[in-house]
């Protein structure tokens, strides 16, 4: 696991920069918690084996359903379906959908130092800050499953999640 930098840039000129805990293992698995700037985890988008969710623990609510690039688009701001992104991030294959680039660095497996993917009007960018180590068994990371004791909807009905936002280093 490591603790990235994270800044999105949408398409209408709306930024957000906050800390990030990212999981990857391929061809599918993913896991990430969005950090508020006391710490505090604000949203977590886990995923595998064609499903995904996103929980929003101080709502104490979860969304929950088949993967697809239209909710990645309206978590991360970059249209990309998680098998795809899975295997940018640790640079093991998957490809950036049409009219995107990629920069990551450095080349080869495993978490990126650097990773960009940028297209369709929008951006995602990561500076790793640390690796961290795995404090739980990754058997409960990449599932798409849901924490016990929240209420769950249907993904489909997941509009835009309000992210974290820290000012600029």
């Amino acid at each position: 696991m490591a603790l990235y930098r994270a800044a999105l840039h949408a398409e209408e000129g709306e930024r957000r920069r906050f800390r990030l805990l990212l999981w990857a293992e391929a061809p599918d698995r993913f896991h990430a918690e969005a950090l508020t700037p006391v710490g505090g985890t604000a949203v977590i988008l886990d995923g595998g084996g064609g499903r995904m969710s996103v929980v929003v623990p101080g709502e104490r609510a979860a969304w929950a359903g088949a993967a697809d690039a239209d909710v990645l688009e309206r978590v991360i701001g970059v249209r990309v379906g998680l098998e795809d992104l899975v295997g940018l991030l640790p640079g093991r294959g998957g490809s950036p959908p049409e009219g995107y680039e990629v920069e990551r660095a450095p080349p080869g497996p495993g978490l990126p130092r650097t990773f960009a993917l940028r297209g369709g009007g929008g951006s995602l960018a990561l500076e790793r800050r640390r690796l961290e180590p795995l404090r739980v068994s990754t058997d409960a990371l990449g599932t798409g499953s849901v924490p016990p004791g929240l209420d769950v909807r249907p993904l489909e009905e997941l509009g835009q999640v309000a992210l974290p936002d820290e000012p600029a280093p």
